[in-house]
C-alpha cells in the first residue's frame, strides 16, 4: 500500500502530453491550443473611429476653427478616405477607418450640422480624441495566445480575428468507463431486490463532459473470469484511457486485478493508504493505454475520480492545474494511518468563505455528497486541524 503522494507520483509519471491535431475554428471551443497563437498583423490595422461623430485635423481647431465643411460621410467598411482638404471634415461612424490627417473625432452629440457645415460645440478637444490608434492594442508578430490555453468563448473571438479557420489543438483521448457486477441493473430497469441500478459510469462519464474531456463510451461486465478476460481484452485494445468502476477489492468475485495483469496490463499500484478509496488500482496496457480500477462504492469513485483521474487527464492535455484554499469552519482530525478525504460545504462567515465537514453513512452513502461542494484531504497520523487552517480544496 502507498502513499496518496505517491500514487500521484505513480499516476502523472505514467501520463504524457497527448497528441495535436487540428480542428475547424467551430470545433475548437473547450480545447487546448497544442501552438501559440501569433498576429498576423497589427491591432486594430487602422486608426479606428471609436464615436459616431465628426473627424477633423486639430491644427485647425488651435488656428480657432469650429465651423468645418463637411465633405463626405464614412462609414465602417469603407475604404481608407483620403480627405481632399485638411481644411474640412468627415462625418464618421463608429469602426470605420479615420484618415490619418485627422486626428480628432468629435462625437456627433457635441456637433451642429446645417446645409453641410458642421460647427463643434465644445470649449476643449485632445489630440487623438475618440480614435483607437493602430498598433495599440498589439503589433504583428505578437503572441495572442500561448500554448495550452483553453479556449473559451473570448478565445474564439481571438482566433477568428487573426483567420485561424484551422486549430491546432490538444487530441481528446479516448476513452472507455466499465462498471462491473452482478448486482448492477440498467437504469431503466426495476431493480429486485438484491440488486442496485448503474450509478458510477454516469457519474464518471458527467465529470469527463463536465471538465470537456471528450465523450465516453459506457460498458457494463459481469462478475465472470473468462468474459472479463475476453472483454477486457478487446476493450483495451481500442481506447487510450480505460476507468473501471469495482472488481478491485479482496473479495472473492474481485477479479479485475488478476484479470488486467493476465491481459498484459501492467500494474503501477493497488491499493493506496487513504480513506475512502483504499483498494484503487493503476496500471497501463501494452500499448501505453492508461487504466485506473476505481473501488465500486460511490463516494470512492467521487474521489478517487477527483483527486486523481481528471487531475492526471488535465495535465495530459496541457491544462493549467489551479489550487484553491479555504480555512475551515471547524476543528477536524485525521486517521491514524490512513489520508481522509472529508466531504465539505462552503459557506459565508464574516463575509469568508469557510469550509464546513458534510459527514456520510461511509463509502456507499452517495446522496450525501449531493450536499457537499468537494471535499479536504486530512494527512495520516491523527492530526488535529483547528478552526482557520486553510486547506486545499478539491470541488467535484
Amino acid at each position: 500500500m502507498i502513499s496518496v503522494k505517491e500514487a500521484i507520483s505513480h499516476i502523472f509519471e505514467q501520463i504524457p502530453l497527448t497528441q495535436e491535431e487540428f480542428v475547424p475554428l467551430e470545433e475548437s471551443l473547450n480545447r487546448v491550443l497544442a501552438e501559440p497563437i501569433i498576429a498576423d498583423r497589427e491591432y486594430p490595422p487602422f486608426n479606428r473611429a471609436c464615436m459616431d461623430g465628426v473627424a477633423f485635423a486639430s491644427s485647425q481647431w488651435n488656428k480657432g476653427v469650429k465651423t468645418f465643411s463637411l465633405e463626405n460621410i464614412v462609414k465602417a467598411g469603407d475604404p481608407l478616405y483620403s480627405p481632399k482638404s485638411t481644411n474640412n471634415a468627415i462625418e464618421i461612424m463608429t469602426g470605420a477607418a479615420c484618415p490619418p490627417e485627422f486626428d480628432v473625432v468629435v462625437r456627433i452629440e457635441d456637433c451642429e450640422i446645417q446645409h453641410q457645415q458642421v460647427t463643434i460645440n465644445l470649449d476643449n478637444i485632445k489630440l487623438w480624441q475618440n480614435i483607437h490608434l493602430a498598433g495599440t492594442d498589439y503589433p504583428q508578430g505578437a503572441t495572442l495566445l500561448p500554448p495550452n490555453t483553453f479556449v473559451r468563448s473570448t478565445e474564439m473571438a481571438i482566433l477568428a480575428s487573426v483567420g485561424a479557420h484551422q486549430v491546432k489543438v490538444r487530441k481528446n483521448l479516448n476513452t472507455a468507463v466499465i462498471s462491473t457486477g452482478d448486482e448492477l441493473v440498467d437504469v431503466a430497469t426495476t431493480p429486485q431486490l438484491h440488486q442496485i441500478r448503474k450509478s458510477n459510469v454516469y457519474q464518471i462519464q458527467a465529470a469527463w463532459q463536465d471538465n470537456n474531456l471528450g465523450d465516453v463510451d459506457l460498458y457494463h461486465l459481469r462478475d465472470d473470469k473468462e468474459v472479463l478476460e475476453e472483454e477486457l481484452q478487446k476493450i483495451i485494445s481500442h481506447y487510450d484511457v480505460v476507468l473501471l468502476s469495482g472488481g478491485v477489492s479482496m473479495g472473492k468475485f474481485d477479479f479485475i486485478p488478476e484479470v488486467l495483469e493476465k491481459i498484459g496490463v501492467e500494474k503501477q499500484f493497488h491499493k493506496v493508504a487513504q480513506k475512502p478509496g483504499k483498494p484503487m488500482w493503476f496500471g497501463n496496457g501494452q500499448n501505453g493505454q492508461i487504466v485506473f480500477g476505481l473501488p465500486g462504492n460511490p463516494v470512492s469513485t467521487a474521489i478517487c475520480l477527483t483527486r486523481y483521474v481528471l487531475p492526471a487527464m488535465q495535465q495530459a492535455s496541457g491544462r493549467t492545474i489551479s489550487k484553491q484554499y479555504f480555512p475551515l469552519a471547524k476543528e477536524c482530525k485525521g486517521l491514524n494511518r490512513l489520508a481522509y478525504f472529508l466531504p465539505v460545504r462552503k459557506i459565508i462567515r464574516d463575509h469568508k468563505v469557510l469550509l464546513e465537514p458534510v459527514l456520510t453513512k461511509g463509502s456507499g452513502d452517495f446522496t450525501s455528497l449531493s450536499q457537499s461542494d468537494g471535499f479536504v484531504e486530512l494527512e495520516p497520523g491523527n492530526k488535529v486541524y483547528a478552526p482557520n487552517i486553510s486547506l486545499e480544496f478539491f470541488p467535484w
